[in-house]
C-alpha cells in the first residue's frame, strides 16, 4: 500500500499559497497526502511520516517543534519526522526566520517580480509570483526528502530541513529569465508577475459559503491553456481566438478582460470542481 504522510501546516494562514498545489507535487504513487493546520498526537499513530512546514519564527517555537516530534517518535517507532524551518538553526546572519517576501527582497527579485497594487489602492490583492514560486520549491523539497528516505534504509528519522538550501531554486528562473532579455518590462507586464492573461490570480464570484475568492491560473503550456480555455462560458469563437493569441502580448489586455469576466460567473469552489483532474493548472486561493 501507499505510505501515508501528514503535512502540518503551522504557519498563519495565507489565502496566497495553493495549498492543492503542494499536495498534487508531493503526491504520488508511493505516498498518500494529508494536508492538516493544528497537530494532535491522537492521530500520531496514523502515518508514516510527519512533515511539519513552515514553523513560526522565533527558534523557541521550532525547538518545541523538535521535542514533540521526539515524543511522536517514541508513540510511534515506524514513523520519520521532517521538520522544514524558514532559516539555519546553526550559524547564520538571520537571528530570526525571514519570511518568504524578505528572502526575495534579500535576492534582488522582489525589485522586478509581482504587481505594484498600491499605487491603484489594491494593497493586499494576490498577486503572482513571489508567493507561488515558494510552493511548488517547498512541495519538490518535500518529495524529494521523501524519496531519498525511501532510497535509502528506510529507517525512522528525525530530520532538520532548511529551505535556504533550496531558495536559490525559486530565484534562479526568473533571475536568468531576466538575464536572457525575457523581463524587461515594467513590472506587472511580464510573463511570471502578472503581465500575461495565463499566468495570474483571478477573483471570482463571491459567496457567503465559498472557502477562497480567488483563482490562481498558471497554464503556461499551450496544451494545458486549451484544457483551461475549453471550460471557460464562452461562445466557441472567443474559445479559438484566446488560444491562438496566447503568445501574443498586443492582445492580453483584451484576453484578461474576456477570462476575467467569465471566471466571475462562478464561485473558486465551483471552478476547482470544474477543473478537478484536468490537466488545467488551476488552483482556488
Amino acid at each position: 500500500g501507499k505510505y501515508r504522510v501528514c503535512i502540518i501546516d503551522t504557519s498563519p494562514v495565507n489565502p496566497v499559497r495553493a495549498d492543492s498545489v503542494l499536495i498534487e507535487i508531493v503526491q504520488s504513487e508511493a505516498f498518500e497526502i494529508d494536508l492538516k493546520y493544528r497537530f494532535s498526537l491522537a492521530y500520531s499513530m496514523d502515518y508514516d511520516f510527519i512533515v511539519w512546514i513552515n514553523p513560526r519564527s522565533d527558534s523557541h517555537t521550532i525547538r518545541l517543534i523538535h521535542s514533540v516530534s521526539m515524543n511522536i517518535m517514541k508513540l510511534n517507532p515506524r514513523v520519520s519526522v521532517f521538520q522544514f524551518i524558514p532559516f539555519n538553526l546553526g550559524p547564520s546572519k538571520f537571528k530570526y526566520s525571514p519570511s518568504g517576501l524578505m528572502l526575495h527582497a534579500l535576492s534582488g527579485t522582489l525589485g522586478f517580480t509581482g504587481k505594484t497594487h498600491a499605487a491603484k489602492g489594491e494593497v493586499g490583492y494576490p498577486h503572482p509570483p513571489t508567493n507561488l514560486l515558494q510552493t511548488p520549491i517547498l512541495g519538490i523539497a518535500i518529495a524529494n526528502e521523501l524519496n531519498l528516505h525511501l532510497m535509502g534504509n528506510s529507517e525512522p528519522k528525525y530530520k532538520l530541513h532548511s529551505l535556504l538550501d533550496d531558495f536559490i531554486y525559486s530565484t534562479y528562473f526568473p533571475v536568468t529569465y531576466r538575464n536572457n532579455g525575457n523581463w524587461n518590462e515594467p513590472q506587472g507586464q511580464n510573463m511570471l508577475d502578472g503581465g500575461t492573461p495565463f499566468y495570474d490570480i483571478y477573483k471570482a464570484k463571491d459567496n457567503e459559503e465559498a472557502n477562497s475568492t480567488y483563482l490562481a491560473v498558471g497554464p503556461i503550456e499551450t496544451k494545458f491553456f486549451k484544457v483551461f480555455v475549453d471550460e471557460l462560458p464562452v461562445p466557441g469563437k472567443t474559445k479559438k481566438y484566446l488560444i491562438q493569441n496566447q503568445h501574443n502580448p498586443k492582445e492580453y489586455h483584451k484576453m484578461k478582460k474576456i477570462i476575467s469576466k467569465a471566471l466571475m460567473t462562478k464561485t473558486a469552489d465551483d471552478w476547482d470542481k470544474i477543473y478537478h483532474d484536468k490537466d488545467a493548472v488551476t488552483a482556488k486561493i
